[in-house]
C-alpha cells in the first residue's frame, strides 16, 4: 500500500538533522537526539525534566521589571513545561477534562460538525484550508468544552502563537517585555469572556490558576490538532490517486492519519529536557544539568524504525509515533485528535477532489512547530 514520496520540495521543509547519534548544537546550547529509539528513551526517562522558559524570563525581569508576572505565569501553566508535584496535580485534571470533551464529542457529533463546516464550501472555488477547515473544527470543539465563543478561542490561539515565539530556555529581554502585555490580555480575556451553556468542569490548582489551564488547552491541545489537520490536507492535495483510494476504501483513512502524523506531524522538535542525573542515551553521556532536545521530524524518518521512511505507506507497521509527545508529557488528547482528523479528512475527500494552488502556501515561522498560516486549496 505504497502511495509515493513527497511530491514537491515545498511540501515540507528539509530535515535539518538526519537521524544519527546525539549531536551537539551550538545554536541551541543543547544536544540533539534524532534517532527514534533514542528520542523514545529520552521521553520515558524520569531523570529528564522539561525545561520551563518561565525560569529564564523571571531571571531577566527580576531587576528591570519586578512587577511583570503574567508571561511567566502563563508559561508555568503550560503542562508541557511542568515537572514534579505541579505536573502531578495538573495531569489528572486535564485527563478528566479530555474525557469530558470526548463524551461531548462522540463520532456522530464530530460528523455533524464537519458536515456543517464543509457545507459553505463549493466545487470550483479555492479556499484557505487553514481558516475554513483545519482551524474551524478544533476551534469549535474547544469553544464548546470551555464555554467560550469561537471567536475568543481563535483570538486566544493567535495570542498563544505569538507567545510561543519565546518558548526557549534563554529568551531575550526585549521579547519578554513585548509579550508581557499580550499575556496580561490573555488572562483578562479569559476572566471577562461570557461563558455559554455546556461548559465542562475544569478547575485550577494552587500553582496553576484556571485561566492558565484554559490557555494551555487552547494553545497546546487545540493548536497541535489544527496544525496536524492542515498538514494532512496538504499531503492529500498533492496526491490525487491517494484521494481516490481513500474515497473508495474509507477503512484506510486511519493508516493515512498515522502516516500524516509521521511525515508532517505538528511538532518538529519538543521543548528541551534537562538531565537531573547522569544519563547515557544513544552512546552519549549527559551530565546533570545538560539540555537535550528531541527532534521528532528526524526520529519519524529514522530508517531503523521506519524502513523507506520517505514513502507514505498506508499499511506501515512500526514503533509508536511520537507526534503527540511521550512519557509523562504525552498528550492526553491524542486519541480525540486522531478521530477529528480521520472524520474531517474522510468527509473532505468524499465531497471534493483537492489540489494545491499555484499561489504559495505560507508556513508559520517556527523551528519547533510544523504548521501552515495559509493553505490555498482548489476544490473540484
Amino acid at each position: 500500500m505504497t502511495e509515493g514520496t513527497p511530491g514537491d520540495a515545498s511540501e515540507r521543509r528539509p530535515i535539518p538533522q538526519p537521524p544519527g547519534p546525539p549531536v551537539w548544537s551550538p545554536a541551541d546550547q543543547a544536544w540533539l537526539v534524532t534517532r527514534h529509539a533514542d528520542v523514545a528513551a529520552l521521553l520515558r526517562d524520569p531523570a529528564f525534566d522539561a525545561a520551563n522558559p518561565a525560569d529564564g524570563i523571571r531571571r531577566l525581569t527580576a531587576r528591570t521589571d519586578p512587577e511583570a508576572r503574567h508571561l511567566a505565569g502563563l508559561l508555568d501553566g503550560m503542562a508541557i513545561f511542568q515537572n514534579g508535584a505541579t505536573h502531578a496535580a495538573v495531569r489528572p485534571i486535564l485527563k478528566d477534562y479530555v474525557a469530558g470533551v470526548a463524551s461531548q464529542w462522540p463520532a456522530v457529533a464530530i460528523e455533524a460538525l464537519v458536515a456543517e463546516t464543509l457545507a459553505p464550501l463549493a466545487a470550483g472555488t479555492t479556499v484557505d484550508a487553514v481558516a475554513a477547515i483545519a482551524d474551524a473544527v478544533p476551534n469549535t470543539m474547544a469553544a464548546r468544552g470551555l464555554g467560550l465563543p469561537v471567536a475568543d478561542v481563535a483570538r486566544l490561539r493567535a495570542m498563544g502563537q505569538e507567545i510561543a515565539t519565546i518558548w526557549r530556555p534563554l529568551p531575550p529581554l526585549r521579547e519578554a517585555r513585548r509579550l508581557e502585555p499580550v499575556a496580561a490580555a490573555v488572562r483578562a480575556l479569559l476572566a471577562e469572556a461570557p461563558r455559554t451553556d455546556g461548559r465542562l468542569p475544569l478547575a485550577g490548582t494552587d500553582a496553576v490558576p484556571l485561566a492558565d489551564m484554559e490557555f494551555f488547552i487552547i494553545t497546546a491541545v487545540v493548536e497541535t490538532t489544527a496544525s496536524a489537520l492542515g498538514n494532512a490536507i496538504d499531503l492529500l492535495a498533492r496526491r490525487p490517486h491517494l484521494q481516490d483510494r481513500l474515497r473508495a476504501e474509507p477503512g484506510l483513512m486511519a493508516g493515512f492519519v498515522e502516516e500524516a502524523l509521521r511525515l508532517a506531524g505538528p511538532a518538529a522538535r519538543l521543548n528541551p529536557r534537562i538531565a537531573t542525573a547522569r544519563r547515557e542515551i544513544g552512546g552519549q553521556v549527559f551530565e546533570t544539568g545538560t539540555a537535550v532536545v528531541a527532534v521528532l521530524e528526524s526520529a519519524h524518518r529514522d530508517p531503523l524504525a521506519f524502513p523507506d521512511p520517505e514513502t507514505l505507506q498506508l499499511d506501515r507497521r512500526g514503533p509508536p509515533l511520537l507526534a503527540f509527545g511521550g512519557g509523562v508529557h504525552a498528550c492526553l488528547g491524542a486519541r480525540l485528535a486522531r478521530a477529528e482528523m480521520a472524520i474531517t479528512l474522510q468527509r473532505l475527500v468524499e465531497r471534493f477532489r483537492l489540489a494545491p494552488r499555484a499561489e504559495p502556501a505560507r508556513r508559520r515561522a517556527s523551528r519547533d512547530m510544523l504548521a501552515f498560516e495559509r493553505l490555498p486549496i482548489a476544490l473540484s
